[in-house]
């Protein structure tokens, strides 16, 4: 099977009608496979991710355990895990 994967340079909301794969977030909202690339959940993650880096190289310099924090997405009004 292929699937297109849309970001926002390539959005066509012709084809979006089109797919038949959603992902579920909670509190029921869905979003097309299509599309989950233009919900802007990569630009979070590297966001929070830049931001436990400097705490994580300290970490590893004094040789102890870094745990990380989980990365948390927010959709409109909704947060998810």
């Amino acid at each position: 099977m292929l699937q297109d994967f849309m970001d926002p340079w390539t959005f066509n909301q012709k084809n979006l009608m089109k797919c038949c794969k959603e992902f579920l977030l909670p509190g029921g909202k869905q979003i097309p496979f299509c599309a989950y690339n233009s919900v802007g959940y990569r630009e979070q993650a590297r966001e929070q991710l830049n931001a436990m880096e400097p705490e994580r190289r300290q970490a590893w310099r004094e040789g102890r355990p870094y745990e990380p924090k989980p990365v948390i997405f927010e959709f409109g009004d909704r947060r998810a895990r």
